[in-house]
C-alpha cells in the first residue's frame, strides 16, 4: 500500500524553532536558517519520513483505507475519492500535533556521533587533518 502523509497533518505540526540550538555548522541548522530564519515551520516531509520509518500507526497515527488519491492533470493538486478504488491509505490524526512536533524535533536535534568519519563507516576520517 501507498500511504500519504497530507495536508491537514503537516499544517498543524510546526518544527524548526529549536534548531536554533545546534552547532553552527549543522547542516539542519543552516538548512532551516535559510529558508525561514530558524522559524516554526509545517512539517509535511518530516511526517512522512517519521511514519515511514517508524510505521507509528497506533500511537501517532490510525491509518485509514477505501477509496484512492487521485492526481488533478491541470495543476497537480490531489484529492482523497473515497469512492476510489486503490491500495492507497492515508494517516489520520491521532496524536496531539505539539507531541508530534517534539518527536521530529528531538530526532532532528540529534548530533553525529563523530563529524569526521565518512557517512556509513567508522574508520576512514574524512578530513584527515582534522581527525589529528
Amino acid at each position: 500500500a501507498i500511504v500519504f502523509s497530507g495536508y491537514e497533518i503537516g499544517a498543524r505540526i510546526r518544527t524548526g524553532a529549536r534548531t536554533a540550538g545546534l552547532p553552527k555548522d549543522s547542516p539542519v541548522r543552516r538548512a532551516y536558517e535559510l529558508y525561514n530564519g530558524l522559524k516554526d515551520r509545517q512539517s509535511w516531509d518530516q511526517t512522512a519520513v517519521l511514519f515511514a520509518i517508524r510505521q507509528e500507526k497506533g500511537a501517532l497515527w490510525e491509518v485509514k483505507s477505501g477509496g484512492a488519491m487521485e492526481v488533478d492533470p491541470q495543476d497537480g493538486s490531489n484529492r482523497w475519492n473515497p469512492a476510489g478504488t486503490s491500495k492507497h491509505e492515508y494517516l489520520h490524526e491521532k496524536a496531539d500535533p505539539g507531541q508530534v512536533a517534539r518527536i521530529i524535533e528531538d530526532l532532528m536535534l540529534m548530533q553525529p556521533k563523530s563529524s569526521n568519519l565518512v557517512p556509513g563507516t567508522d574508520s576512514k576520517p574524512l578530513n584527515p587533518e582534522r581527525s589529528r
